[in-house]
């Protein structure tokens, strides 16, 4: 998560951090988007972690930062969608001072994976 418009950057460390990642599939049996004529699998995930100046004595931060959403994974893998649901207080209160409106748009994220099976293929036939 993203805290740029903070005085002083929620999780920003000179010293430690610590975070992990999890992911796990939602069975296709109660997946959602199963009804789709298309195979879209859909996945949740969470964030954790904890820096160094969170656990200062006189922090006033949460110690444990986290989020908590649905992950969209589409054209295998390649581009995947965050849907944050569930954040650490720290966070939520961030979004609330600094997106007033429309907030859960504007809070969805993505990234894209140029390291994909299809895409190693496609780069070792390329030649530059």
């Amino acid at each position: 998560m993203r805290t740029d418009l903070l005085a002083s950057k929620i999780g920003k460390t000179d010293d430690w951090l610590i975070a992990g990642n999890l992911v796990t599939t939602i069975p296709q049996k109660i997946n959602p988007l199963s009804v789709l004529p298309i195979k879209i699998p859909l996945r949740v995930f969470a964030d954790i972690g904890t820096y160094a100046e969170a656990w200062d004595r006189d922090a006033d931060v949460d110690r444990i930062l986290f989020d908590i959403g649905l992950q969209i994974p589409l054209f295998d893998e390649t581009i995947n969608i965050y849907i944050p649901i569930i954040y650490s207080k720290v966070y939520s209160t961030y979004f609330k001072s600094t997106i007033p409106e429309n907030r859960f748009l504007k809070t969805i994220s993505f990234s894209i994976n140029f390291f994909t099976k299809e895409l190693k293929k496609l780069n070792r036939e390329l030649e530059f």
